[in-house]
């Protein structure tokens, strides 16, 4: 690795924690899974309560296929604060990939209940339902997509 292209090990100012968090970060950005996720770890250790260091440990378990893994991470950031979004996301596509998608609906769905309108979570829960062979379910919920937000279609067609 050439010189310029390592992290910051040491940024005057920072706590541990954001130390850690900021490692992390960079080599999820270089989707370095096996480091993102010791330096995600080290910052929670440290006293981290950022979300976002809980739901990309997540998703760099996602990416290496520990579904398991991802799943608790997923929890865990839902756990702490019901309301964060890529929580839910996380829980979810870990749940789909463990063969529960149904499990997975009830996950984007409770999401869906702090924010109407993420988009996303409108995708995910039709094509979950799709997945336990219930399309008009899948329907209403890519229709309820598309009350949020017109250029949603276009988004359909590509999933």
């Amino acid at each position: 690795m050439k010189l310029e292209e390592r992290p910051p090990w040491v940024i005057p100012g920072l706590s541990p924690s954001l130390q850690f968090q900021k490692c992390g970060q960079y080599f999820f950005d270089r989707k370095n899974w096996d480091e993102a996720i010791e330096y995600f770890t080290k910052a929670l250790v440290a006293g981290s309560d950022k979300m976002s260091v809980i739901t990309n440990r997540s998703y760099s378990y996602f990416a290496q296929e520990k579904y398991d893994e991802a799943l608790k991470d997923g929890q865990m950031s839902v756990d702490t604060d019901p309301s964060w979004l890529e929580g839910h996301l996380c829980m979810g596509l870990s749940l789909e990939k463990l063969q529960r998608p149904a499990e997975a609906v009830k996950c984007y769905e409770f999401g869906l209940t702090y924010d109407p309108e993420w988009k996303e979570g409108h995708i995910r829960v039709g094509l979950a339902y799709l997945k336990i062979e219930q399309p008009e379910a899948a329907k209403q919920a890519f229709l309820n997509g598309l009350e949020v937000d017109a250029a949603y279609a276009p988004t359909l067609t590509a999933s």
